[in-house]
């Protein structure tokens, strides 16, 4: 799927850490979301869209596990 960020805020995770509520605009026009924590294994993966790119960033390759989650663990491309 093809999404692009639309905000992203960060919370102290729960289980130690901070964890990152990442929300996106799907090619579809909904909305979605995933949460990424810093003690995560696919942390690295997320940390550029994190700090450096951000909001309005486009990411490709997404996959939505129910509902409107995407799954944190997705192999995306920046578009």
């Amino acid at each position: 799927m093809l999404a692009t960020v639309t905000s992203i805020t960060s919370k102290v995770s729960k289980f130690g850490g901070e964890a990152f509520l990442i929300t996106f605009k799907g090619e579809d026009g909904k909305s979605y979301r995933t949460w990424v924590a810093t003690n995560n294994g696919n942390f690295a993966r997320w940390s550029d869209i994190i700090f450096k790119w951000g909001k309005g960033t486009v990411l490709s390759g997404l996959i939505v596990k129910k509902g409107n989650l995407i799954d944190a663990d997705s192999q995306f491309y920046i578009s």
